[in-house]
């Protein structure tokens, strides 16, 4: 891989991490209301079918109150840490998106098309530039982001 390539991949990773992030609370938040329903509705609200028998039948029990908030608690556990990791990843996203925002006219236009999936080429037929002109427009700006990245998560101390 490129290193002109290098903060688009990195962003659209990001993207997809924190897509795959979504899914997963969202599903842990489906899998704790079951929970609490299984200990708190009453009976024959949530049923549970039995097709091991010849005549299909309905089957529900109410869990224990105590085993369902044993796995409600683990599921909240979770959660928070999934949260926190998926605020920080927000963040982080919200930085590179400041950073590439800042690059104006043609380095705007080269950036926003490398984060659409077109290739350099692409580009540069589309912009009416040479590849190697849009090649050299891509790395410094991937240059810009990267620095900007590092910089805002990486802060020097005051001392150096």
């Amino acid at each position: 891989m490129s290193t002109d390539l290098l903060p688009i991949t990195e962003y659209r990773d990001l993207c997809r991490e924190i897509d795959l992030l979504n899914m997963r609370i969202s599903q842990l938040e489906s899998e704790r209301k079951y929970y609490w329903k299984m200990c708190t509705q009453q009976r024959g609200m949530i049923g549970a079918a039995n097709y091991d028998e010849e005549r299909v039948s309905h089957n529900f029990t109410l869990m224990p109150f105590d085993r369902a908030y044993e796995h409600i608690q683990k599921l909240d556990k979770k959660l928070i840490i999934l949260r926190k990791v998926m605020g920080e990843k927000e963040q982080l996203k919200a930085k590179m998106e400041k950073c590439m925002s800042e690059f104006e006219g043609l380095d705007y236009l080269v950036a926003y098309w490398r984060l659409q999936g077109l290739t350099l080429a692409e580009i540069s037929d589309k912009l009416g530039y040479s590849y190697g002109w849009i090649k050299k427009i891509s790395m410094r700006n991937g240059k810009k982001a990267v620095d900007h990245v590092r910089s805002t998560l990486y802060p020097k101390p005051n001392n150096i």
